[in-house]
């Protein structure tokens, strides 16, 4: 455990900005998708959305500072995540979307957005998030049937439940891979499709 570092994004989701961005896609994840609403359902509402209820430690092994509500990068929007050391991987969870993503909505496999990380030497990666393979939606239970979002490329860190009845949640793990020969000074988080709002609770490496 003494070998990683981690990233705490609590600050971050406190500001105003955030909080109008959080209650933003809450408005938009009610609006029902016709597929997945039942009418008589209509009474039911989300009230928590994809907060976590308490302190959890993703993975046993992995010390990961995890804050309760996710930063929220909506479409057109970036977020980045200072590093500033070498390493070989940094590990992101939360890596979903909401409401729109596989296997709700969206085309599977397409582009969503990306990660573009800056070294100190001025060279740059980018690595594209796909619906599906990176990205799940973050919902495990949509109108009136759970489902079971998987990501190929990002395995499930964590489910949590806030309301039996309406509110069961996924955060996925993707690690991204790194040049651990070069420092890497950020990695930036943009969301590059129209409906998607990408979701992160944690940042470690």
């Amino acid at each position: 455990k003494e070998n990683y570092t981690t990233v705490d994004l609590s600050s971050a989701v406190k500001n105003d900005k955030q909080k109008a961005l959080f209650d933003e896609m809450m408005k938009k994840a009610a609006e029902p998708i016709p597929r997945f609403h039942f009418e008589c359902r209509n009474v039911r509402h989300m009230k928590n959305g994809p907060t976590l209820p308490e302190d959890i430690r993703a993975l046993g092994q992995l010390p990961v500072n995890l804050s309760r509500k996710p930063v929220v990068v909506p479409f057109g929007g970036s977020f980045e995540v200072e590093i500033g050391e070498n390493t070989d991987k940094i590990h992101l969870i939360g890596m979903t979307s909401m409401p729109k993503a596989y296997p709700i909505d969206g085309v599977f496999g397409e582009k969503m957005g990306e990660i573009v990380a800056k070294y100190a030497d001025g060279s740059e990666t980018v690595t594209s998030l796909r619906n599906g393979y990176e990205i799940t939606t973050a919902c495990a239970w949509y109108g009136p049937s759970r489902i079971n979002p998987v990501a190929s490329e990002a395995p499930r860190a964590i489910k949590f439940i806030n309301d039996m009845d309406r509110e069961h949640f996924v955060a996925n793990l993707y690690s991204l891979a790194a040049d651990n020969t070069k420092k890497v000074e950020k990695i930036t988080l943009r969301t590059t499709a129209e409906g998607y709002n990408l979701l992160l609770y944690g940042v470690t490496f």
